[in-house]
């Protein structure tokens, strides 16, 4: 009887620890929210300065591997210039120049005339961590998260009229797909034409890289650009945003 007695108690203990296990594990569970994960991002807008640009420009974590050093294709310092060449940044961004394209393209808003010159196409392979956060950074998106092809496009702005004017320079670019970047999520200005004042009769030659749909990436051969509206030398808005330019390339 006492043998029977002591195995009930035995297993009593033994099921009272388990269900407290049970408890406490469940209660970590709980209180601790699950990881975010990429996709958990794809519809909202991220935050920029989250992570400064200069932290990541400083942390130069990336190796550049013998095999690329030895690549007649690797571009060690400056830009490619070749198609297939490319460079590697210090945070370790693979920046492949895909193709080039010289276009001449003209609109007018207001005061000022838009040329576009060239349109230049690179794959892009980030190695590391900082290369992803970078582009996310520079592009303003989170839907970078390996793999990813840009265009750089380069265009000049003159000041046809007789006061002072500013620009932020593109405002969005819509491709055939029916996808539109912005600034809030894929397009990124010359930051230089933030301090930029357009006297009568100037010019200045400036760009714009903007993401590209994974589903166009292979492909694209045509954008539509609508330029930013234009302010005084005050900063009051003078003139609407353009009608959109379509550039094949």
């Amino acid at each position: 009887m006492n043998k029977r007695i002591w195995y009930i108690l035995a297993a009593s203990l033994v099921l009272l620890v388990g269900v407290g296990g049970f408890i406490l594990t469940n209660a970590h569970t709980i209180s601790t929210p699950p990881k975010e994960t990429l996709s958990d991002h794809r519809t909202t807008k991220p935050i920029q300065g989250s992570t400064k640009k200069s932290q990541l420009e400083n942390k130069k974590a990336y190796s550049v591997p013998k095999a690329d050093k030895s690549s007649a294709n690797y571009v060690a310092s400056g830009h490619a210039s070749k198609i297939g060449e490319y460079t590697i940044s210090s945070q370790g961004n693979k920046a492949v120049l895909a193709a080039k394209s010289n276009v001449t393209q003209t609109i007018s808003n207001g005061d000022l005339t838009y040329t576009v010159s060239k349109v230049t196409k690179y794959n892009n392979d980030p190695k590391t961590d900082e290369a992803v956060e970078m582009a996310r950074l520079a592009l303003n998106t989170r839907d970078i998260d390996g793999a990813y092809t840009t265009l750089t496009i380069k265009y000049t702005i003159e000041n046809t009229g007789s006061k002072n004017l500013q620009t932020d320079g593109v405002s969005t670019v819509a491709y055939t797909d029916g996808s539109i970047v912005s600034p809030l999520n894929g397009l990124d200005n010359d930051a230089s034409l933030a301090q930029t004042t357009l006297a009568a009769g100037d010019k200045k030659t400036t760009f714009a890289v903007v993401l590209v749909p994974k589903a166009l990436a292979a492909t694209v051969k045509s954008i539509q650009i609508e330029f930013a509206s234009i302010a005084n030398s005050s900063h009051q808005k003078v003139q609407k945003a353009s009608d959109g330019l379509t550039v094949n390339f």
